[in-house]
């Protein structure tokens, strides 16, 4: 799976949801680097990326998406990530970037 590391502050957060819909066009799966939070605990590029990402799946661009912290994690039945870990868990038990928080996964079929 390609990961895309432009997302850790070359991407203006303005333009963070344009850049994912390009990257979703012809791709069944990729995975964006968004830096792993300020001293503060959050990244501004990870928040932008995840509502961008919510708007994306709402509107049936992608399948799902699931920030690597969550990847790593057992979720319940009422987790927003739980039916993309359910979908593709095949894929994401095995990827080395399970339980990264700097990842996020995105899942376009």
């Amino acid at each position: 799976m390609t990961t895309y590391s432009e997302f850790h502050g070359r991407v203006p957060l303005s333009e963070i949801e344009n850049r994912l819909r390009v990257l979703a066009r012809g791709q069944k799966a990729f995975k964006i680097l968004t830096g792993y939070g300020s001293s503060g605990g959050t990244s501004r590029s990870k928040e932008e990326a995840i509502k961008a990402l919510r708007r994306m799946k709402k509107q049936g661009v992608i399948k799902g998406f699931i920030p690597g912290e969550e990847a790593g994690f057992l979720q319940g039945a009422g987790s927003e990530y739980y039916d993309t870990k359910m979908e593709f868990y095949d894929i994401l038990k095995s990827d080395r970037d399970s339980g990264n928080d700097g990842i996020i996964f995105v899942f376009v079929r």
